[in-house]
């Protein structure tokens, strides 16, 4: 509990001491690892498998459902460098993901895709929840509402937007569970998951900022219209398109319209066109550059076994066959004397080796995250013919594994 309070605590300060700086900015956009199958068939593999930590405090993780994952970018005093932030948690959350040994459990697999949107162009419903560090007002909801939801439902796709609605991302102004206030500030919800394309997530960033500053500092430029939360949930553009001329005029009047007018101008041209986003997309390969996208594909390789610091271990080590491999590395370890198992692993693989050679007290705890792991307790490897067992098993997983 004391660790939990330390980290709340150091996250609320954070939170605090920008709050009391200029408008601060934050998001938490939701997302979907999808794998590809052979046969066409679309197949979700829990999000938690690139999660950083099992942790509210990752800034890749999961809030609640294993399937949903969570960006949990750095809040900053400027949309562009949230952008960013957004940006390198992409990029990390792939590089992770190959890291691992998900993509390999699953098996007639041809790809891995992270999905974004309303629905992923699934079933799950996906929110681009956008974080601001100072409370909420009226003149807030209602801009957000009219200068940014509405404007989104034209580059939204039909029916996932749809779909979402039944329950999820209704007007703030009609709905409290849209808009919720937070220890920082607030949240609104009302968004799907903008990071579908890097343009859209800019544009969408730099107009929100743009929104609310306007209403913090001229709430009398923002209009109070009445919107219906029917037609928006149907995601009714037709009935809204009237509504595009006055609001893009009320916008390109907001004070830090000038200052953020490439990417705002990019996602109202868009509006216009009616151009929207593609659910199928893969957000991975939308943002990353075909380079790097390639570049991180190839994974080194390195030795199959990484020991722990163990004077025991260390003899091991120096006779168990550690082949090279591009498989993520297993970690030798050391268990307590005082502990009711001999072995501990959260390995399939490994598991049914160390049956075959004789284990039966075999843990399954994680003591190293979800990185693949195999401990032995002291008794077993402080002795020769112990010492001789951890050999066989390690050389035998090795063999399995070329």
């Amino acid at each position: 509990m004391f660790i939990y309070e330390v980290i709340y605590g150091i996250i609320e300060d954070k939170w605090k001491h920008m709050s009391s700086n200029p408008l601060t900015i934050g998001s938490d956009p939701e997302f979907l690892l999808v794998e590809i199958r052979a046969s066409g068939e679309q197949h979700l593999l829990p999000a938690y498998s690139i999660a950083l930590a099992r942790t509210n405090f990752s800034q890749i993780g999961c809030d609640g459902n294993t399937t949903l994952g969570e960006l949990r970018p750095k809040p900053s005093k400027d949309p562009i460098a949230h952008f960013k932030n957004i940006k390198a948690l992409i990029t990390i959350s792939r590089r992770r993901y190959l890291r691992d040994t998900w993509h390999r459990k699953f098996g007639n697999s041809t790809a891995l895709e992270m999905r974004a949107g309303s629905t992923g162009s699934l079933s799950n419903p996906l929110g681009g929840h956008i974080h601001f560090g100072i409370h909420s007002t009226e003149k807030i909801k209602i801009g957000l509402d009219r200068y940014l939801s509405i404007p989104l439902l034209f580059i939204e796709q039909k029916p996932y937007n749809q779909r979402r609605r039944t329950r999820y991302g209704r007007l703030a102004t009609h709905y409290s569970d849209s808009m919720r206030s937070q220890y920082h500030g607030f949240e609104y919800r009302t968004p799907s998951s903008w990071i579908i394309e890097p343009e859209i997530t800019l544009g969408v960033l730099t107009l929100a900022y743009t929104i609310v500053s306007e209403a913090i500092h001229h709430p009398e430029n923002i209009r109070a219209v009445e919107i219906s939360d029917l037609s928006f949930n149907s995601a009714d553009t037709a009935h809204f398109k009237s509504y595009l001329p006055s609001i893009f005029q009320e916008i390109r009047q907001m004070e830090l319209y000038k200052k953020y007018k490439k990417p705002i101008e990019k996602i109202l041209k868009r509006v216009k066109a009616q151009k929207t986003w593609d659910e199928t997309s893969d957000v991975w390969k939308n943002w990353i550059p075909p380079k790097v996208f390639k570049r991180q594909a190839t994974l080194p390789k390195h030795h199959l076994f990484t020991f722990t610091t163990d004077e025991f271990l260390s003899s091991i080590a120096r006779e168990v066959n550690n082949p090279l491999t591009s498989e993520p590395a297993i970690r030798v370890f050391g268990l307590n004397s005082n502990r009711n198992f001999t072995t501990s692993t959260n390995n399939e693989d490994a598991r049914r080796v160390l049956h075959e050679k004789g284990f039966s007290q075999i843990s399954s705890m994680g003591f190293f995250g979800g990185e693949k792991q195999v401990g032995f307790r002291l008794d077993i490897r402080s002795t020769e013919a112990g010492r001789r067992k951890i050999i066989e098993v390690l050389n035998e997983i090795a063999r399995r594994c070329e």
